[in-house]
């Protein structure tokens, strides 16, 4: 299993696979639930606070800008307890079985399958709420935005200024996974790091394409637009980024099947774990008739 999983789920680092404006409700609660967080439930029920907190430190909100979001978030809220929780856990149990039977690159491919569809399904849901929200924000919400993502991005993209900043990022990840990682496996990672050429600047330059075309969408109440990003996050990126993002895949499933080989029985079952930690998080918020 894949610990690239842990920034496609919630992470803001790369482009992440939810929406990045109202979807940052669901980065800041599944942030908390991949880390193994305690208190992810205390989170989840109070979801639309959360959200607006998140929201206003990155647009600066009116009250009345909040009032109107409010009705959304809470209907989000309860689709994810209703279905998307759902559809997540009967992916993350397929993915336990699969690993069960020592077969971590198929575990691999149907985690990056599963991603894929769920990412679909809340983006989906997210559609309506995101819309209704890009098209009330002013050129004072837009700019703050600027203002904020500017100073997130050495944060954002600190993975890609060195290659040891990388492997540490890539070891992080995996011992989130799997445990503590030998010297062996340490080693493998280190000579795995790398950085295509101008990586750091080319993800600064993507994550500006896709900030602006998003703002001027909003302010140009361009709902379509907003709609088709939503329908594919890919349209405001760079064709530099595209490749990018594409090499970095390929270079860590790699790495991946390089090292599911050297996994213990101890960091199989750490994996095994992890998963069905995640799946008792989940349950646990879902109504007592479908936990």
């Amino acid at each position: 299993m894949n610990a690239e999983v842990k920034a496609d789920l919630n992470t803001h680092k790369g482009t992440s696979v939810m929406a990045r404006i109202m979807a940052r409700s669901v980065v800041l609660m599944m942030v908390l639930l991949i880390s193994g967080c305690s208190t992810f439930g205390f989170v989840f029920e109070r979801l639309d606070w959360f959200t607006l907190w998140r929201l206003d430190n990155m647009f600066e909100l009116s009250d009345e800008q909040e009032d109107q979001i409010r009705p959304d978030l809470i209907a989000l809220q309860e689709w994810m307890r209703e279905e998307g929780f759902v559809q997540t856990i009967t992916k993350l149990e397929e993915l336990l079985v699969i690993w069960e039977s020592d077969e971590p690159e198929l575990a691999y491919r149907h985690l990056m399958s599963s991603l894929t569809s769920l990412n679909d399904m809340y983006l989906d849901a997210l559609k309506g709420g995101v819309v209704k929200f890009s098209l009330v924000l002013t050129e004072e919400n837009a700019q703050h935005y600027r203002d904020y993502s500017d100073d997130q991005q050495k944060d954002w993209f600190d993975s890609a200024r060195s290659k040891e900043a990388r492997s540490d990022r890539e070891i992080e990840r995996l011992e989130d996974w799997f445990g503590h990682l030998n010297d062996e496996q340490v080693e493998m990672i280190e000579r795995w790091a790398s950085l295509t050429d101008n990586e750091l600047q080319i993800r600064i330059d993507n994550h500006v394409s896709w900030r602006e075309g998003y703002l001027q969408a909003a302010l140009n109440r361009d709902a379509n637009l907003i709609e088709a990003w939503l329908n594919d996050l890919s349209i405001f990126w760079t064709p530099e980024y595209a490749l990018l993002k594409k090499h970095n895949a390929q270079q860590r499933e790699v790495l991946l099947f390089k090292l599911f080989p050297s996994l213990s029985d101890k960091q199989k079952r750490h994996a095994r774990e992890y998963v069905e930690d995640l799946i008792e998080k989940l349950s646990d918020v879902l109504p007592s008739e479908a936990a």
